[in-house]
């Protein structure tokens, strides 16, 4: 059955197309047609839309666009599908720095002798708006970690409806690639950072010594 890597990629305002965030998911099809195909975009557009209140403004959710690849071609892959993700622009009004990120944690079910490493998978979900975090804690709030858990659990029960296509963790690790449907996940009460999305200055403070 073919595997096959998507990703979601999200335009930043700036227009560059190194600031955008781009996450990565993990497939396995019976037939990459390009019913299931979209039947997979449609779930994913689900996911996203899941914490659409909690998104970043400084991101043009509203362009973002789906890539889908079979890992059974070779290198570099041409996309076998490619189009709009279809998100609204809604997001919250502020903004928390964009290397702020969320970790949404999966993984397999556990099995004798195989390695559990290789059966967990993540996607760095972000960036936020404000109200993403906690007032008094600093922390991921309850309500933006209630709702990726529960448009995660949605996705999970989604693909386990599909006909073509089952979410999975995908290892190139070890002699051949494999892969693991997904059993559970989860959200941490804390935040990551990608620094790969953070901006670049634009003003320098000094002081003076002498």
């Amino acid at each position: 059955m073919p595997l096959v890597k998507a990703q979601i990629v999200v335009p930043a305002d700036t227009n560059v197309p190194r600031d955008a965030v781009v996450n990565t998911w993990g497939f396995s099809f019976t037939a990459t047609t390009p019913a299931g195909l979209t039947d997979l975009k449609d779930a994913l557009k689900d996911f996203y839309t899941g914490w659409q209140t909690y998104r970043s403004s400084k991101y043009v959710w509203d362009q973002a666009k789906i890539k889908m690849y079979d890992l059974s071609q070779p290198e570099p892959r041409a996309p076998i599908y490619d189009a709009s993700l279809g998100l609204t622009a809604d997001a919250a009004p502020n903004t928390l720095p964009q290397e702020v990120s969320l970790c949404l944690s999966f993984q397999g079910e556990r099995t004798s002798g195989q390695s559990q490493a290789r059966r967990r998978g993540r996607v760095y979900l972000g960036p936020f708006g404000s109200s993403a975090g906690d007032t008094t804690s600093g922390r991921p709030s309850s309500g933006l970690r209630g709702g990726i858990i529960t448009a995660a659990a949605a996705f999970g029960v989604q693909s386990q409806a599909a006909i073509e296509w089952v979410w999975g963790v995908i290892s190139t690790a070890g002699p051949s690639m494999s892969f693991s449907e997904v059993k559970d996940g989860w959200v941490d009460d804390a935040w990551d950072t990608q620094r790969r999305r953070g901006e670049g200055a634009t003003l320098r403070t000094t002081f003076t010594v002498y």
